[in-house]
């Protein structure tokens, strides 16, 4: 059996033609073929010995066999059946190897505990609901290091005022302090990407401030439907202007304008009346 090694071409490549695996980009899948740039990743989320890690999307297994070398329980979901076989394959001899062959949006996670980590290439069409379904299970994930597009990086990093800001800014701040760490280049990949990858840290913040933020996006994406109009004309249906300038805000404010707090202020203060 071919040696596995996923970050050396010549290897992964064999690997690939002895199981008829062909790249599908309905699937996002560029894989990681870069040694270096899997050891700052897990060193930036500092895996060792005994942590419990959530891979979404193991795709090649770069980041995954290095996880498992250093002595991690890794649960991989993958949903390619062709990179399922390749991988339990090569790495059924890890003990510690748990791969589950399903669609990350649809696979039931309640078996995870408080304290694991996740540590993703995340495929990049499926980002947003991903992070939606982690912000789900808020408190059982203790470090999250995602690589992400630059360009849904610079979404969710976006501070008020920002063009680049949007609902899913507010919604990804909501959840977590979210940092970046570095940026990977295409070259780093096969098949090259046409733009550059960030390596993002997520912690999951403690005392949210609702229950249910179900009302609370809800405003919040009716306000960004718009998002280069004012707030008060895409929420027509009270006195928005009266409300923004009650608390400090100006009142032709547009969406992208405004901080977390003062969404959440705003959203406050029009449920209270």
């Amino acid at each position: 059996m071919t040696k596995f090694e996923p970050t050396k071409i010549s290897s992964i490549k064999q690997v690939w033609e002895e199981e008829g695996f062909s790249f599908r980009k309905s699937l996002s899948q560029n894989f990681l073929i870069d040694q270096n740039i899997v050891d700052k990743i897990l060193n930036a989320a500092n895996v060792k010995n005994g942590d419990v890690i959530l891979e979404i999307g193991p795709g090649s297994g770069a980041l995954t066999l290095s996880m498992l070398k250093r002595g991690a329980t890794v649960y991989a979901v993958e949903i390619d059946p062709i990179s399922t076989r390749i991988l339990t394959k090569h790495l059924s001899v890890y003990e510690n190897f748990h791969l589950i062959n399903q669609d990350i949006l649809t696979t039931d996670l309640s078996f995870l505990t408080e304290g694991t980590k996740i540590i993703s290439n995340l495929p990049y069409h499926i980002t947003s609901p991903i992070i939606a379904k982690i912000s789900a299970m808020h408190g059982i994930f203790n470090d999250i290091v995602l690589m992400v597009q630059k360009e849904m990086a610079d979404r969710m990093l976006a501070v008020a005022p920002s063009k680049n800001r949007s609902s899913f800014s507010i919604f990804s701040e909501y959840y977590f302090d979210i940092k970046s760490l570095f940026i990977v280049k295409p070259g780093c990949f096969m098949p090259k990407p046409k733009v550059d990858s960030v390596i993002i840290s997520l912690k999951s913040k403690e005392n949210l401030p609702y229950n249910d933020p179900s009302d609370f996006f809800k405003m919040v994406r009716k306000a960004f439907s718009q998002k280069r109009k004012m707030i008060s004309s895409t929420l027509k249906e009270q006195d928005i202007k009266k409300a923004l300038a009650s608390l400090g805000l100006d009142p032709n404010s547009r969406p992208e304008q405004l901080s977390l707090k003062s969404f959440i202020d705003l959203y406050d203060l029009l449920a209270s009346s």
